[in-house]
């Protein structure tokens, strides 16, 4: 996680602004929708067109969708840092429901590091889930990571 000194932090223990979670993400070639209670084999989409020796190799797109109390406490600026520091490209924004929207572009491990991150977010945010699922790649591909407006 990133290390953040302002208003926002202060009067907080470290120990208390800076956790990390482990989280067990599914091979490469299957995608799901993860939940609080994690992941489930019923919610589990098999996509047998994707080789895990090549998908390793290769770029992909993934669209996640992260519920929960997840807008106004910096995460959108968070997810674009830390996307920009694991190599990854693509957007971030709000959506009117109140979740969090991104278009993620790397490599599978790339991407699974970032869901992994996507579950737990800031501190003040609470996700409840996300929702992964495979994309066609972007064309051109995106130069960085950005935040987009609110859709």
């Amino acid at each position: 996680m990133y290390a953040r000194d302002d208003a926002w932090n202060r009067g907080f223990p470290p120990s208390i602004r800076y956790g990390k979670v482990k989280t067990e993400l599914p091979s490469p070639a299957r995608f799901c929708i993860a939940t609080s209670t994690g992941f489930g084999a019923a919610n589990t989409v098999d996509n047998g067109s994707m080789d895990p020796s090549l998908s390793a190799r290769r770029t992909v797109a993934w669209r996640v969708r992260v519920r929960g109390m997840v807008q106004g406490v910096g995460f959108r600026a968070a997810c674009r840092r830390h996307a920009a520091g694991q190599g990854i490209v693509g957007w971030v924004r709000n959506r009117s429901d109140g979740s969090v929207e991104a278009l993620l572009q790397g490599l599978p491990p790339q991407l699974e590091r970032m869901c992994a991150w996507l579950q737990s977010g800031v501190v003040g945010a609470r996700v409840t889930g996300i929702e992964v699922e495979p994309v066609p790649l972007e064309d051109p591909a995106p130069a960085g990571f950005e935040i987009q407006p609110t859709r």
